[in-house]
């Protein structure tokens, strides 16, 4: 008898399948209630270990004994025309279908149940923690206005973008008057649905007043109405209607009219520079004006897809108006966020040209300095200086904030900017108390808050930054929880936390709502961790097809690769291509020390040693030794044979930030068998 043949008469292959079948399951019940009872990853993976070990020595048993009615019988014993092993067999067939039918109920359960549930618990521990750490409303101030989103009266959903044009364009005139409070744009966006009471929305806001409106779109016609409602009484102050001929000029004068109309009724002072500026046309041609809205409609979904279209909205209005200021100033933010997002530096390039353009036409447009100082601390002019460039930089920014500032003192975009700039200077104080600033002053501002959480998870060296840095990613999730980036926050401090199952379902999350370079990069890294290396590896391909000028997303497809038997040739491809578009980012911004770090490692997986000694040790001396240059350096020690510098670099990390031990590779035998190596990994309180 085949070999074959005997383990089906002896059902070993009926219980190896039962086996596989139950572990399955149990291992999915455990994942899911485990949580509930205060057990962590550890607890999980502790019974995927034992259900491994148990597999084999079922096998055994199955082989040497056989199931009787007197019970279990070595195999050997039992006479063969009185063996019951048919009958055993039927019934362990009746147990695996039976554990399939139970398999398939439970997957349908988690698919249709469970994730969503999952998916509903993280937005609602998004929107309590936002209401536990945002601050009492403001007291009323006077003269002040919350200018709530305008209903599209157009009868087609085409025109909500030109709906939402002519309330951002209103906000931002409204804005420039410097005796009246206004309210931002992104504060008033909840209150889109009109379900609130007047009363109910001036309190949450702080505000003296209330405007509403609406806006109808109809071929060569618009008609624009408007009230002006007490916050505290729910009055009516003032109303107007205004039907025009759909024209550049007639809307304009419509939104200055109004603009001028709401300081007369609240006694708002206007300057002559200020009534000047409101009389003002930004473009007397439509079609341009047109393009520019929609750019400004799409810079507000913060998505790639999306800045690539404002981008391609905004070059199509500079194209057909070269002088229209604010289109220059839309490129140049459209474009820098672009560059943020693939480091493509001919986006760079585009952003630098677009906001010295929108200077040169006009200078009073305070989102271009903003970006201005944006661009020299992020990357700036770096190839082009000589000595302390970054210092030079820094001066620069902060010249087109002060800037900013005297166009609006009160600027929570310059604020944010200016927070961020300190935090590259490394003045974490003054950072922090200009970040806190903004985010308490609008808690609803998307942007605050998501500035907080990168300044905490990037930037900070307080015992609580990834704490902080949480309750900033949640609070952003709840006031923008259709964005994907607001779940990426919220997985990557999860992640630093150890919280691997909320940063997986976050991270999930974020990439059912986009495809993401970042939602697959990170989703990357955690299978990485979980030596999951080839489904890591495929999630960095895809990132890399999404921005594949990302030196850091091919660099993680090499460490990924590495690890996978018979992929060492792709992993140095990997490496290659990384290289190149790290030196480029370098020229961009020689003192960025984590681009240098990387690049290090990068070069010695290639066998380049002596300048991945040089550059990791540039990078720590420029990062006075962060814990992720410490980490990249003990890389770069180990590929050298220099196991002393590796176990003393990744002491000082951990001494540094313990939250660093989990990414200390553990693949190596030889590490492991050393009691430091063993000492380093071990949890500190």
């Amino acid at each position: 008898m085949s070999l074959f043949a005997e383990l089906k008469r002896r059902n070993v292959i009926r219980v190896a399948t039962a086996y596989v079948v139950a572990a399955w399951l149990i291992i999915q019940v455990v994942e899911t209630i485990f949580p509930a009872f205060g057990f962590g990853d550890t607890a999980v993976r502790l019974v995927v270990i034992l259900l491994a070990i148990g597999f084999l020595p079922t096998l055994v048993i199955s082989w040497f004994f056989e199931i009787t009615p007197q019970g279990w019988r070595k195999e050997a014993d039992v006479v063969r025309d009185q063996t019951i092993t048919r009958s055993t067999g039927r019934k362990l067939n009746a147990a695996i279908i039976l554990l399939l039918v139970l398999a398939l109920g439970y997957f349908a359960f988690d698919k249709f149940a469970l994730d969503p549930a999952r998916d509903r618990a993280i937005a609602e521990a998004a929107r309590s923690e936002a209401a536990s750490t945002t601050p009492p409303p403001p007291e009323r101030a006077g003269p002040s206005i919350a200018v709530l989103p305008f209903a599209n009266r157009s009868g087609s959903p085409e025109n909500a973008w030109f709906t939402d044009g002519m309330h951002d364009e209103l906000l931002t005139r409204l804005s420039r008057i410097s005796a009246l409070k206004v309210i931002s744009r992104t504060s008033v966006l909840r209150y889109r649905d009109g379900e609130q009471a007047i009363p109910a929305i001036a309190a949450e806001l702080g505000v003296a007043t209330v405007l509403e409106g609406g806006v109808q779109r109809v071929g060569d016609q618009v008609r624009v109405n408007v009230q002006l409602i007490d916050g505290e009484t729910d009055e009516h102050l003032w109303a107007e209607i205004y039907d025009r001929r759909l024209s550049a000029e007639n809307l304009f004068e419509i939104q200055s009219d109004i603009s001028r109309a709401i300081a007369g009724q609240l006694s708002a002072q206007l300057s002559a520079d200020e009534d000047r500026a409101l009389r003002e046309r930004s473009t007397d041609n439509l079609a341009a004006y047109d393009a520019y809205l929609r750019g400004l409609a799409e810079l507000e979904r913060y998505t790639l897809s999306a800045k690539e279209q404002a981008v391609e909205q905004f070059t199509q209005a500079t194209g057909l108006d070269p002088d229209f200021a604010a289109a220059w100033a839309g490129l140049c933010e459209a474009e820098l966020g672009r560059y943020r997002t693939t480091r493509d530096r001919s986006a760079f390039d585009a952003a630098e040209s677009a906001c010295h353009r929108a200077l040169e036409l006009d200078d009073r447009l305070l989102e271009v300095h903003v970006a201005l100082a944006a661009l020299h601390r992020t990357s700036g002019l770096y190839s082009r200086a000589e000595v302390t460039v970054q210092q030079a930089e820094f001066h620069r920014a902060e010249a087109a904030l002060e800037r900013a500032f005297e166009i609006d003192s009160l600027s929570l975009l310059a604020l944010i900017e200016r927070g961020l700039v300190r935090a590259a200077q490394g003045r974490l104080d003054e950072a922090q108390t200009d970040l806190r600033r903004a985010a308490e002053a609008d808690p609803a501002y998307w942007p605050a808050q998501t500035s907080l959480f990168n300044f905490y998870y990037g930037d900070s060296n307080a015992p609580d930054r990834y704490e902080q840095a949480l309750r900033a990613a949640v609070q952003a999730a709840a006031i923008r929880p259709d964005l994907a980036a607001s779940w990426n926050n919220v997985g990557s401090a999860h992640y630093m936390l150890g919280d691997y199952r909320q940063a997986a379902d976050a991270w999930k999350k974020s990439l059912e709502i986009e495809p993401t370079r970042t939602g697959f990069t990170n989703t990357g890294l955690a299978l990485a961790y979980d030596g999951q290396f080839a489904e890591a590896a495929a999630m960095q391909e895809k990132a890399a097809e999404l921005a594949p000028q990302d030196y850091r997303v091919w660099g993680r497809l090499g460490e990924a690769l590495n690890h996978l038997p018979g992929a060492e040739a792709r992993a140095a491809e990997a490496f290659r291509r990384a290289v190149p578009l790290a030196r480029e980012r370098l020229e961009i911004n020689p003192e960025d020390w984590r681009t240098r770090a990387y690049l290090a490692t990068y070069l010695a997986w290639l066998g380049e040693l002596e300048e991945a000694a040089e550059l990791s040790g540039n990078a720590l001396s420029a990062s006075e030794r962060h814990p992720e240059a410490l980490l990249c350096a003990a890389d770069v020690a180990y590929a050298r044979g220099e196991t002393e510098s590796y176990l003393a670099l990744l002491e000082e990390m951990v001494a540094k930030d313990p939250a660093y031990a989990q990414f200390i590779d553990e693949e190596e035998p030889e590490l492991m068998e050393l009691e430091r190596f063993r000492a380093i990994l071990k949890p500190r309180p």
